[in-house]
């Protein structure tokens, strides 16, 4: 009886758990997938903790929260009206992978698919709701071929780079409301000549002109839960392309400090 009046009980939480746990010498280290429950007694057809299904399910719920709803909060902003339907069918959908077993990874490879069926079938609706918001915001202000909408959906003011898409028959171009424009990524199409296009009468045969596809950083300033339009004319020089030089210079600084780190977890854990 002494010996148990001299325990001490504490309600602690997993975060001071965690912190406890991390002073500890001598724990074994596990990495990878946690594929030993294959062979259990209780859950013998669970083979791994299903990762990335996580990491995908966190990926999708970021995309609604930091995405799609502030585009719905800019586009009410606007007085444009939109049906909360699709976003309320976009949680529905996600909230169909978080039951228990679900989301904590414990199921067979079948549900594993269905689950993984269900996040291509939720990522569908936001590029359909993303598109719908930006076109209706697009249609109100009467935006031209030369126009790019930029949004911020951040809850502060941003001002830094963004990279815009758009399509050009040239890459002789600039913008008005950036100082500088870097071509990041360039697609090039030839011109196409006798193209069938179904109309009302019948098929009519047009010809196409070459054009660019292009992905472009500017610098923008934009306000928070907002927009901005950046217009583009053509000009006698192209625009400026991204330094192959510069790109390697960056990938062997990323190369840099991952051997840096690695090297430093090696003397640690040495």
């Amino acid at each position: 009886m002494q010996l148990f009046t001299q325990q001490l009980d504490a309600q602690a939480d997993i975060p001071a758990y965690v912190n406890v746990l991390k002073g500890k010498k001598g724990l074994p280290e596990y990495k990878g997938e946690l594929r030993e429950p294959v062979y259990s007694r209780v859950h013998r057809s669970i083979g791994s903790v299903r990762s990335q299904m996580k990491v995908e399910n966190f990926k999708l719920e970021q995309i609604i929260l930091r995405r799609i709803e502030p585009l719905m909060i800019i586009v009410k902003k606007n007085k444009i009206t939109i049906s909360q339907g699709l976003l309320q069918r976009l949680w529905k959908k996600v909230l169909e992978n978080q039951a228990h077993d679900s989301i904590g990874g414990c199921v067979s490879d079948n549900v594993s698919e269905d689950i993984f069926h269900r996040i291509k079938e939720a990522k569908e609706i936001v590029a359909g709701l993303e598109n719908l918001i930006a076109k209706r915001i697009a249609d109100s202000l009467g935006l031209t071929q030369n126009q790019v909408l930029v949004f911020n959906t951040d809850p502060t003011p941003y001002t830094g780079e963004k990279k815009v898409h758009i399509v050009s028959r040239t890459k002789n171009i600039y913008f008005k409301e950036s100082e500088q424009a870097v071509v990041v990524k360039e697609v090039f199409y030839p011109e196409r000549k006798n193209i069938m296009k179904l109309v009302a009468t019948g098929y009519d045969y047009f010809d196409e002109p070459s054009y660019y596809e292009l992905d472009i950083r500017v610098n923008v300033d934009l306000p928070a839960f907002g927009y901005k339009i950046i217009e583009f004319s053509e000009s006698n020089q192209p625009l400026e392309q991204a330094s192959i030089s510069k790109l390697k210079l960056a990938t062997v600084a990323i190369l840099f400090r991952l051997k840096v780190r690695n090297y430093s977890w090696k003397q640690v854990n040495g």
